[in-house]
């Protein structure tokens, strides 16, 4: 699971996105809501030999980091080929 950028990934890529069935909550890491995310896509992604499909959520980031992976994907442990 991740975050994505409303407009520096989904608008400029073109990425055609799906509505959730009920908005999320959107809370930052001080425990401050900020809205709430109703859209989402998955995207197959490679890092280095490791190659999964993620689900992204699309909302409000920064332009300077516009992809942003969760703690679940973060905590797995590395795959040896």
């Amino acid at each position: 699971m991740g975050f994505a950028d409303n407009e520096t990934v989904k608008q400029k890529y073109h990425i055609k996105t799906k509505q959730l069935l009920r908005p999320r909550a959107v809370k930052l890491a001080d425990g401050t809501a900020m809205g709430s995310i109703t859209e989402y896509f998955t995207l197959q992604t490679t890092i280095g030999q490791h190659t999964e499909t993620i689900l992204f959520f699309v909302t409000r980031l920064s332009r300077s980091t516009p992809l942003i992976l969760g703690m679940p994907w973060l905590k797995k442990p590395p795959t040896v080929p």
